[in-house]
């Protein structure tokens, strides 16, 4: 493994941890996504389908980059 890769895989284990934590506890709206959602203030039904878009083609292409290298 490179350093790059530890360094990508660094953060991506620092973000999943983030993410189990808050998805296990009780608070509501402190995933993420729901953060994101907030700092783009998306509350109508457009705007929220286009977030999801865009948020799960990002994803996509993420994953799609690590796996093709």
């Amino acid at each position: 493994m490179t350093t790059v890769d530890t360094i990508w895989a660094a953060i991506a284990v620092g973000v999943l941890a983030y993410e189990v934590y808050i998805v296990s506890s009780p608070r509501l709206g402190a995933t993420i996504s729901d953060r994101v959602v907030g700092w783009l203030h998306t509350s109508t039904k457009t705007a929220k389908a286009a977030f999801a878009a865009a948020w799960f083609a990002g994803t996509l292409l993420l994953v799609f980059h690590i796996l093709t290298g």
